[in-house]
This record gives C-alpha cells, sequence and structure tokens, in this order.
C-alpha cells in the first residue's frame, strides 16, 4: 500500500519551521524559500505575491487539505519525509546579468521537505529550494536527490533538540531522536 501523508488526511495540524524561535514558522520558511528562489525581485510586491502562494498552500497543508502526488508526495528514497510541491503557481521574474533589464516572467518549482510522525498534531519544516532541471532526467533526479539529503539529515541530526523548536522542546524536553516515526 502506497504511503500517504496527513497533510491530505483533512486532519489540522501545526506547521513548525526548524530552529524558528519567534513562533513565526509559516512566515520564517516562506521568507526561507523565497531567498532559495536567488530572485532579485522587480518590486516588494513582485515578493510579497509569491510569499503569499507560498503561504496559501502551507496554510492548505496545516488544514490537511493537499492534493495528494500534486500537492504532498512521499520522498521516494526517505519513508519519513514528504515533499509539499508547487510546480505551476509560483511566478517570477528574474534580472538579466548582463544588461540589467528584467526578463519575462517564469514559472518555478519550489519544493518544501517535511516530516510528520503518527500521534502528533503537528508536521515540521525542514528544508526547501527551486526544483532545477538538468539536462537529462538523470541528472535532475541527481541535483534533487542533493536536496533531500540535505533535509534528510537536519530531520535526523537535529532530532535531539527538536530542531531548534521550542514547542517541540518544551513538549518533549528529552528530545524525539528515540521516538517512532511512521512506517
Amino acid at each position: 500500500m502506497a504511503r500517504t501523508s496527513q497533510r491530505t488526511s483533512k486532519k489540522r495540524a501545526v506547521f513548525y519551521w526548524r530552529s524558528c524561535v519567534s513562533q513565526r514558522h509559516l512566515e520564517e520558511a516562506c521568507e526561507y524559500l523565497v531567498d532559495a528562489l536567488g530572485v532579485d525581485w522587480p518590486s516588494v510586491e513582485a515578493r510579497a505575491d509569491v510569499v503569499a502562494v507560498l503561504k496559501g498552500r502551507l496554510r492548505q497543508a496545516e488544514r490537511g487539505r493537499l492534493r495528494p502526488r500534486e500537492e504532498c508526495k512521499p520522498i521516494r528514497k526517505d519513508p519519513e519525509l514528504y515533499e509539499i510541491r508547487w510546480t505551476e503557481d509560483v511566478r517570477v521574474v528574474d534580472r538579466d546579468p548582463v544588461s540589467g533589464l528584467f526578463l519575462p516572467e517564469r514559472n518555478v518549482h519550489v519544493r518544501l521537505y517535511y516530516a510528520e510522525r503518527d500521534g502528533e498534531s503537528w508536521f515540521l519544516g525542514l528544508h526547501g529550494h527551486e526544483k532545477r532541471f538538468g539536462w537529462s532526467d538523470v541528472e535532475t533526479e541527481a541535483m534533487q536527490d542533493a536536496e533531500i539529503a540535505r533535509a534528510a539529515s537536519i530531520y535526523r541530526q537535529e532530532a535531539h533538540c527538536c530542531w531548534g523548536v521550542p514547542e517541540l522542546q518544551e513538549a518533549h524536553p528529552r528530545g524525539l531522536e528515540n521516538t517512532p516515526t511512521r512506517a
């Protein structure tokens, strides 16, 4: 049976962003994702529009209303991780490095890797990036696998301190490294 995320089950959960101490988890995750795009934004409004799209999808995830496969899917090489996907709704404008002129708007694919645990009413954002496409499917997969490996490393190495999230540290003062995860 294929594994599915609780973020597609209509069950509500709280989103936490790793190392967020401000209690502004959605905002900090969106800022991280926007920075990961590496765009020289033509205006504050253009950046704010992208933040709103990212935040909207994360709010859907908190309500458990993501569409399986399209917006959320399990990571094939790591059974404890999932990805939230933006494939057609994030549009950016880049600046030509030579002329300084803005280029035509383009669509970007964004990925946010997260973990969830059975019996918990939260899910944890670990790492995000713009999905890049190589010259071949093999090259594209290798680039994405490197990003997934980064998320997996964060997940495993920071569990003992609840990923630097005070709300989780308060609930789990001994950390979470030895607690069961989803099978």
